[in-house]
């Protein structure tokens, strides 16, 4: 027998009594174990293209982060009733770990922070609250926001046109008030501004009609809905109309050419940087307080299918 042959056996007898000692002891070969997380995203935005995209984004970080994800939007439980405080609530007794709040009331915001134990996680998406509870902010930057607007309508504009600020009676409070920045910053850059508000999306035809007859107005709004009504019921290019949301109705009116431009947030990277962040936190990889602030893009009907704008409004293609 060969030295060659003799180690062979040496090592296939050790071999042998590695087995016997694993199969006559408890020893198991076990996967690390992984952490699921119970997170629900809650938002009262409109059910619309910006939405599809906020929730496939939240999806694709559930997947990577291991996350069970419940996504739910107000405009799903209007039959019933509630608020976004109601819907918060119910999870909390559902027994979820960490939520992502959208909410457009900020006393209502601040109400349904109170609600929340204290070590539960709940990243803020596109809405403005004090509490220890708050782990991070998504959303745009909004003195970035508000400049970007300013000098998009500066462009636009044609000598002494004035801009009407176009929003609804139960139009959220963040709303109103991110309008009324943008009035004083236009109105510090010489801009005569003038607020709407109107009692529904169905009365843009009365107050579009005079205004059309008039011209030299620039129509804005941060109300989607009332931005798609806006655009609809827009016949002539006598004024001009921009504002900031997404939905499969304003591209339709950006292909016509009713709208001048619309502010576009990136909700796909917006949806899945709130989960991200309130997985990591459940998962303690990573416990530092953040504001991210996710980029947009001005869509007009030129650069509506560029590339660039593409990845953003449609990130399924």
């Amino acid at each position: 027998m060969t030295i060659k042959q003799k180690v062979w056996i040496c090592i296939d007898v050790l071999i042998l009594i590695l087995l016997y000692f694993i199969s006559s002891t408890d020893y198991v070969w076990r996967e690390k174990e992984i952490y699921v997380s119970n997170v629900v995203f809650i938002t009262d935005s409109p059910r619309n293209a910006s939405a599809l995209n906020l929730e496939a984004g939240a999806e694709k970080a559930a997947q990577r982060y291991h996350a069970d994800l419940k996504f739910l939007s107000l405009e799903d439980y209007i039959a019933q009733k509630v608020d976004v405080q109601t819907l918060v609530e119910r999870e909390l007794e559902n027994g979820c770990d960490g939520i992502v709040l959208q909410c457009n009331d900020d006393k209502q915001t601040k109400a349904i922070l109170q609600k929340v134990p204290i070590g539960l996680p709940v990243i803020l998406y596109d809405t403005e609250g004090e509490s220890p509870r708050i782990k991070s902010f998504v959303g745009m930057q909004k003195e970035e926001t508000l400049q970007k607007i300013l000098q998009n309508i500066l462009e636009i504009r044609k000598s002494r046109e004035n801009v009407l600020l176009v929003s609804q009676k139960n139009t959220g409070e963040s709303i109103m008030q991110f309008q009324e920045a943008l009035s004083l910053l236009l109105n510090q850059n010489g801009v005569e501004t003038k607020s709407v508000s109107l009692a529904n999306p169905q009365e843009a035809g009365t107050l579009l009609n005079g205004l059309e007859q008039k011209g030299g107005s620039i129509l804005f709004t941060t109300d989607v809905k009332m931005f798609e009504a806006l655009a609809e019921a827009k016949k002539t290019n006598a004024i001009s109309l921009c504002g900031i949301g997404w939905s499969g109705k304003i591209r339709t009116e950006l292909e016509k050419g009713h709208i001048q431009w619309a502010l576009v947030e990136n909700h796909y990277i917006s949806g899945y940087e709130s989960v991200r962040k309130v997985a990591e936190f459940l998962n303690r990889k990573n416990l530092e307080e953040e504001k991210l602030y996710t980029e947009s893009v001005m869509v007009t009907q030129q650069n509506l299918y560029q590339k660039e704008t593409e990845f953003i409004l449609f990130p399924f293609v």
